[in-house]
Formats: structure tokens, sequence, C-alpha cells
């Protein structure tokens, strides 16, 4: 069985509920925690992410057992992602259903944006996905110095993502949550970095993807943390911390389907 979570049941909108609705809440993820786990005692194996793992693990009806269950897969993704071999540019890539502003946060992207190149930025920034008439209008009023580094490309096929990705430095993640952020897993099997804002809870996987000298987390969760972790890894290129080749290798063996299968089987 597999499982896209982050391992938070609970949500994260819990501050503007009634004291009322948070004890319904609560009874309703217990027993749905219940009733997942009885589920999942019925598999082999468990695939999911490493920080979700340990964060399941921990939780009533899922202790002394689950752990044992689990093997570390995140989400898969095609064995055409890549690298290449092509030289990586300064381009910071931002892909996402931009119209979704609750879980991707396309007004948090903007603002990050504008502090970021404020602040001396030169990297292109390309932002993939369907652009929404926001978008275009902050687009379409920002200074020339600034407008000019960053394209609106808008929707792209897989296809001609994998290019992207293969000379890209950096996927940028602005999303209040997520479970395995496929974007990432992509730009990682291809030999990029990811930048990722500090929600420990709703992006645990995202945080771990930072791991093996692959990418940054803010320091806060707000656009100008986020804009100086955007400076961090581009900096961190420059010093040649980065290897595109390296990284590609650390996390395809997690991602690409073939190898995720290989290995399950064989166990």
């Amino acid at each position: 069985i597999h499982m896209d979570t982050s391992g938070n049941f609970e949500g994260n909108d819990w501050t503007e509920l009634s004291w009322y609705r948070k004890i319904a809440r609560f009874l309703k993820v217990k027993v749905q925690d219940y009733f997942r786990a009885q589920h999942l005692r019925y598999a082999d194996i468990v695939s999911l992410g490493e920080p979700s793992a340990d964060c399941v693990s921990k939780r009533l009806f899922y202790e002394g057992w689950f752990r044992d269950k689990c093997y570390v897969m995140p989400y898969p993704v095609s064995p055409r992602c890549r690298y290449e071999g092509q030289k990586k540019k300064d381009i910071i890539l931002c892909v996402g259903r931009w119209d979704d502003e609750n879980q991707k946060r396309s007004r948090f992207l903007m603002q990050t944006l504008h502090i970021l190149y404020n602040l001396g930025c030169s990297a292109e920034t390309r932002i993939i996905g369907r652009i929404t008439d926001t978008l275009q209008s902050w687009h379409a009023v920002l200074p020339p110095n600034i407008a000019r580094r960053i394209v609106l490309v808008g929707f792209l096929p897989n296809k001609e993502l994998l290019a992207e990705y293969n000379v890209a430095k950096i996927v940028l993640c602005t999303s209040s949550f997520e479970s395995s952020h496929i974007v990432s897993a992509e730009g990682l099997c291809s030999g990029c970095s990811v930048v990722t804002p500090n929600r420990p809870r709703a992006l645990c996987n995202l945080l771990w993807y930072t791991t093996r000298c692959s990418g940054t987390i803010a320091i806060d969760d707000n656009p100008l943390g986020l804009a100086n972790g955007i400076l961090l890894e581009l900096n961190a290129w420059e010093r040649g911390d980065r290897d595109p080749f390296a990284i590609a290798e650390a996390w395809q063996p997690f991602f690409h389907a073939d190898k995720v299968i290989e290995q399950i089987f064989s166990k």
C-alpha cells in the first residue's frame, strides 16, 4: 500500500475553528486513524517518505508495528526524469497549479520574488503552470529590470518540463502543505536542488529533500525568509557545494519507479 501523505492527518487550519469544532475534528481524526491502521495492517509493505513514516509510526494505533512495514518511497516518478549532463544555469523553476491559492500560494510566490530581486538576485525565474490573471497583472507592472528576469511560461507537457529541469539549478516550492511534491521529486532526479519554506509538519518530506547537499530550508515561513533561502542556495551552487550528478544519483533510487519496484520485490 502506498501512502501519499505528510503524516499530518489533522490539517493546518485549527486556529480558526471554534472549541466544539476542534473537539469534533479531533474525534473524527482518531476514528479515521483507527480504521486506517486496520487497513494498513493488511499490507506487507507500506511505501511513503522517511519523515512521514516517522510521524505516522508515533501515532496512536500505529506504535509498535507500523515502522517495520515501511519502505521509503515518497512518490514514484518516471525514469525519464534524469540528469543528462547539460550545463546548469542560474534558473529557478516554479511549477504548480497557480489557480489553487490555498495550497500553492501564488501570492506568497509573487511577494518572495519581489523581495528576491530587490535584494539584487540576477538569476532567471521561470513560472510554469496555468498563469492566472493575478500573476499576469502583477508581472505587467513590475519594474523592467525585474520583469525581464521572470518568465511566465505557462503550461508545459511533461516531456518539455524534463528539459527545463535539466538546465535549471533550483526547484522552488511555495506551498502551504504537500505530501510529496512531485515537482521536487522530478527536479531532484534531474540534478536540481530544492528550496522550501520552513513548515516542518506540513512540508516534512520537502525538508528531507534538502538533505544530501540537495537544497535549503528557509529560516522562516515568510517571503523574506524564502527569498534569503534562494540566495543561500544560489551561493551554494556558486561555491561548488552542489553537484547535479550527485544529487540525481542520490535521489533516483527513492523516486524512479523501475528502481523502486525492483527493490521492493527483491525484499
